[in-house]
């Protein structure tokens, strides 16, 4: 198990432990959910961001991602759906499975360059 490396506690549960990404839509994060254990990835959208997106922000965007892994849960096909929680500051997180696998986007490039036997070493979250 990953040592924590900050204090910060989301939603009074996740202990976030290191920043995998970010743009100004949000952040991607590797949290222990202190209630089960678990390492999960945290997926965060700010406020206001992406206002020109046909779906609206950013965080309208990710709570339509949200609704789509708890519809496709039965088919164990994409990362388990944990949580969605809102912060005072009104930034919305989306909680999921961790899953260590290649990334589908790290597949295709694989078969399109027809690089056999080599991975992209990407994880999918």
């Amino acid at each position: 198990r990953d040592t924590p490396r900050s204090d910060i506690v989301l939603n009074g549960r996740y202990l976030v432990q290191s920043a995998m990404r970010f743009s100004a839509y949000g952040g991607l994060y590797l949290a222990l959910d202190q209630q089960t254990g678990e390492t999960v990835v945290l997926r965060e959208s700010r406020p206001y961001i992406g206002g020109g997106l046909r779906e609206g922000d950013a965080r309208k965007v990710l709570a339509k991602e949200a609704r789509i892994l708890q519809r496709l849960a039965p088919t164990g096909l994409v990362p388990r759906f944990i949580d969605y929680f809102t912060t005072d500051g009104g930034h919305e997180f989306l909680v999921q499975e961790r899953l260590e696998a290649e990334s589908l986007w790290g597949y295709a490039i694989n078969i399109t360059h027809q690089e056999e036997g080599r991975t992209s070493g990407a994880v999918l979250v």
